[in-house]
């Protein structure tokens, strides 16, 4: 059994590498298709039949027109990443591509503006209300993991149950993190302390099931294993997972308790945008907010937006995974969408 989990967790990590090094190929992908309007969105802004065909339609018509232009950049990116691995690179080559990249950019940029000022005319004036308060939980999400990493907030599934195939990411309080938080040096050594601990915790433990695992296949390789030996040793696996588990609830129940009121009322709005993030990701696609670094073309392979890199890249070296080229993408030509539309006179 142990050998079994020991083996699911390292396809699990093959697995995560993998997802990772593609999700640029799939990011590119959702710029180029319809997106979808589903549910989430529609009930949270209450939308009408007509308010929902429409802005499904102006979202099919921009994804249609900007297609050519994000395959354009994507094209751009591996001719630069080619040009990068020459012996010896050719500037105006380079330079070229870049400008290329920042016209497609800019005028990408634009037609997004064009397409939030056209979708929220079709919003009524308490329906862009609700839309503003959406696009705060948005412009926080990325600060959702960081804090669910340092037992601040519930795990995003609800659970709290430490799982075999989880990842200690991180061994310090994110920068972004203490600073929205307005952390002190005392209530920020106090964190780093508890986040590096359960860090060597976890790894004494991991370290200790691995040597359970070989004790456990040599039993099985014997003529006749005993059960009983077998059975203590799989226990013993549970009984660490279960120590990590009751570690990780008491974090989660105790470190909030060393922020003040004003700084747990900061730490509530993070938990909001965990059990909305879907509706964010819809109201994004259909340029009703800010699209997010995720529904961009990825400035290289292998590079990704803040939200999964600030955690991923910490388990996972992605840039030592693929090439190095470094490319450009759109992400910094992004605008900020949320605005009231000019209205016609």
């Amino acid at each position: 059994m142990l050998a079994n989990v020991a083996r699911f967790t390292v396809r699990s990590l093959d697995q995560k590498m993998l997802a990772a090094l593609l999700l640029p190929v799939a990011v590119l992908a959702q710029d180029v298709v319809p997106a979808r309007l589903d549910l989430e969105l529609r009930n949270y802004l209450r939308l009408t039949d007509t308010q929902f065909g429409t802005i499904f339609r102006n979202t099919a018509q921009h994804r249609a027109a900007q297609t050519g232009a994000l395959t354009r950049v994507a094209t751009l990116n591996r001719e630069i990443e080619n040009e990068t691995r020459r012996e010896q690179p050719d500037p105006g080559a380079l330079g070229a591509s870049y400008q290329e990249i920042e016209s497609q950019c800019r005028r990408y940029a634009e037609s997004l503006r064009e397409l939030n000022q056209q979708q929220l005319r079709v919003l009524k004036d308490e329906q862009r209300a609700a839309l503003r308060g959406l696009a705060e939980q948005a412009r926080l999400s990325p600060l959702v993991p960081l804090a669910g990493a340092v037992f601040l907030i519930p795990k995003r599934d609800g659970t709290n149950e430490f799982r075999w195939t989880d990842i200690v990411l991180i061994n310090d309080v994110p920068a972004e993190l203490a600073v929205y938080l307005g952390l002190s040096p005392a209530q920020l050594e106090s964190l780093r302390g508890a986040v590096r601990g359960h860090r060597d915790f976890v790894a004494a433990r991991r370290a200790r099931v691995g040597e359970v695992n070989q004790e456990i296949e040599a039993e099985i390789s014997r003529p006749a294993p005993s059960g009983i030996e077998l059975g203590m040793r799989y226990w013993e696996i549970e009984a660490h997972r279960r120590q990590i588990t009751e570690r990780e609830v008491s974090f989660r129940r105790n470190l909030p308790e060393l922020l003040n009121a004003e700084q747990r009322a900061r730490l509530s709005l993070l938990v909001q945008p965990a059990d909305r993030l879907e509706t964010i990701s819809q109201a994004e696609s259909n340029g009703l907010i800010g699209a997010s670094a995720e529904s961009l073309p990825a400035s290289r392979p292998g590079t990704l937006p803040f939200f999964l890199t600030s955690v991923i890249d910490l388990a996972f070296p992605i840039g030592d995974l693929a090439p190095q080229g470094p490319g450009r993408s759109c992400v910094g030509a992004r605008p900020v969408l949320i605005a009231d539309p000019v209205r016609p006179r």
